[in-house]
């Protein structure tokens, strides 16, 4: 009978435990999701103006990723993934054109993607 009352509290302990770690996961899970999805659909600039000017060339076949890596990397934007999000859910999606373009850490990134989407002619124009 011992042995049953000890087994049977050692188990319920377990399932406690469990249970206290899956709602934790989840809290945490359910933070970074927020997260994400607030910088996703914030569209917020990185910096404030005047920004940081940097020139970016879209090569001929060149995925949004590695834009968006480029685009991090020079400090235009802060998160490559967010951007890759935020191209999918606009407007211009899958109208980035290849040419060489001047974009500003100060442009939200719905600018910047605008800007990607102009062929180097209507930039000069």
């Amino acid at each position: 009978m011992k042995e049953e009352a000890t087994w049977s509290t050692v188990a319920a302990l377990a399932k406690i435990l469990i249970t206290v770690i899956v709602v934790i996961l989840l809290v945490i899970g359910g933070r970074m999701a927020y997260q994400f999805g607030y910088r996703v659909f914030s569209k917020q600039a990185f910096s404030d103006p005047p920004g940081k000017e940097a020139a970016i060339t879209v090569r001929e076949g060149e995925t949004v990723s590695e834009i968006a890596e480029v685009l991090e990397e020079k400090g235009i934007i802060q998160d490559a993934l967010v951007f890759c999000v935020q191209e999918r859910l606009s407007e211009y999606r899958g109208e980035i054109e290849p040419g060489t373009y001047v974009v500003n850490s100060a442009q939200t990134p719905d600018e910047i993607i605008q800007v990607l989407t102009r062929t180097p002619s209507k930039i000069e124009e």
